[in-house]
């Protein structure tokens, strides 16, 4: 007796045709969880975050604060990149905190979004608690809520104790009346002390 004789024909030759359909199913999951980036979720007090910060303190540091369905962050997300692989000797550290400002905003979406920035020299979290936003928003003087969407850059050597360091620049994608306004061209003069010297020997 065979598989078909017992559960009826029909029904098993529906199986036999389907059964590709779960077998790509599986397999795009399995491809998902290879390429998915690795995201921690920050702990209110952004542990993590800060530890990674402080042991990068050998070059200059970016930090991102954006969400991942905000059209501006996603945008600013890409230009970063796209200067990160123009330099790709520069010696940078990014660290990007996607967080939930709007509705939409979620750690599955900020994974698909983080493949707007895929250097190597990247690293995402998931700042559930905005502690990143909440830091800024204190030490930045900016209005409560405003404080994403934005850059704040620290360069070599700078430690981040039991307060933040003061920032050597910083910009706003939002229109405020603190801080840089974005732009990528701005993003560039502000980085080219630390990209020509990794660039002069090339």
């Amino acid at each position: 007796m065979v598989i078909g004789d017992c559960i009826g024909f029909p029904k098993f030759a529906m199986l036999v045709s389907v059964m590709p359909c779960f077998l790509m199913f599986a397999l795009s999951l399995l491809t998902f969880a290879a390429s998915e980036p690795e995201m921690p979720i920050l702990s209110f007090d952004g542990k993590a975050f800060v530890e990674a910060f402080n042991a990068a303190s050998d070059r200059g540091r970016i930090v991102v604060v954006i969400s991942p369905t905000c059209g501006h962050c996603l945008q600013l997300a890409s230009q970063v990149n796209e200067v990160l692989q123009q330099y790709p000797e520069a010696r940078l550290q990014v660290f990007v905190l996607w967080s939930p400002f709007m509705r939409t905003d979620n750690r599955m979406v900020a994974l698909r979004a983080a493949g707007y920035l895929s250097d190597p020299r990247v690293q995402h979290f998931w700042d559930l608690w905005r502690f990143g936003s909440r830091i800024y928003t204190e030490q930045l003087k900016v209005p409560p809520m405003e404080a994403w969407d934005m850059l704040v850059f620290y360069k070599p050597h700078l430690q981040w104790r039991e307060r933040p360091p003061e920032p050597t620049f910083w910009m706003q994608n939002r229109g405020l009346d603190v801080g840089q306004p974005y732009s990528k061209e701005a993003l560039l003069n502000e980085l080219s002390d630390w990209i020509e010297p990794a660039t002069a020997s090339r």
